[in-house]
C-alpha cells in the first residue's frame, strides 16, 4: 500500500494505491493454463477470445487501485 499528498496545478491532492495480487481463487482462470479446466478454458475463449491472463503464480501482482482524492485548492 501507498498513500501520498501530491500537488497538481494549483490543487493538492491525496492518492491512495493498493496492489491487487493474485490468490487461490484467481488461479481457477489466470494460474497455470495446464491446470485450467477444459470448461474454464472454453468459457474464457468464447468470452474473452484476446485474452493472455494466465501463467500467475499465487501472490503475483496483478494491477493495482488508485484513488486521487481532492484535498484543496491552493
Amino acid at each position: 500500500e501507498h498513500f501520498e499528498i501530491i500537488k497538481e496545478n494549483d490543487y493538492q491532492y491525496l492518492r491512495y494505491m493498493k496492489p491487487i495480487k493474485i490468490g487461490a481463487a484467481c488461479l481457477k482462470c489466470h494460474g497455470n493454463e495446464e491446470k485450467i479446466s477444459a470448461e474454464v478454458k472454453g468459457l474464457i475463449t468464447k468470452r474473452y477470445p484476446d485474452d493472455m491472463a494466465v501463467g500467475y503464480k499465487n501472490g503475483d501482482l496483478r494491477g493495482a487501485v488508485s484513488i486521487k482524492k481532492l484535498i484543496k485548492k491552493l
